[in-house]
């Protein structure tokens, strides 16, 4: 069964960063809520993910919306957790976004703030690298500095 692990940087008002890895050396970064507040980034921990259907998610496959999206398994206190495009931490509920990079991207409130870029491409890209399979997720919080 194919891996994929987050490694996650610390914590900001803008979101939680990680860079992700999968087993067969596909490399992105992520993003996910802050850990403090509403609808917190899930805790670090393995999960299962598999495809389903998503209502409000998608990739492009051949030009076509394809609204199959890897879905997170059994996190503790949480439904529908998905793996997704978007590009900044409001956009999701606890979901984890995934990007080329992260860069200060233009909000639709006229406003600069840290995202993720080219998420809908590397969304896509990640589910060709993936097979569709399901797989097991790692998720590791920062070195804490001593």
């Amino acid at each position: 069964m194919k891996t994929a692990t987050i490694q996650r940087g610390p914590s900001t008002e803008e979101g939680t960063f990680g860079k992700l890895e999968t087993s067969t050396g596909f490399k992105c970064v992520t993003l996910e809520r802050p850990a403090d507040g509403e609808h917190p980034c899930i805790p670090a921990g393995t999960y299962q993910c598999s495809v389903r259907k998503s209502n409000d998610n998608y990739c492009v496959v051949n030009g076509v919306k394809d609204y199959r999206v890897y879905s997170v398994q059994n996190v503790p206190g949480r439904d529908n957790v998905e793996i997704h495009s978007g590009n900044w931490f409001f956009q999701i509920l606890g979901c984890i976004l995934l990007g080329q990079e992260v860069a200060q991207i233009e909000t639709p409130y006229k406003t600069m703030m840290n995202g993720v870029n080219h998420s809908r491409n590397t969304l896509t890209a990640f589910m060709a690298d993936m097979s569709r399979e399901d797989f097991t997720l790692t998720i590791v919080e920062p070195p804490v500095k001593i």
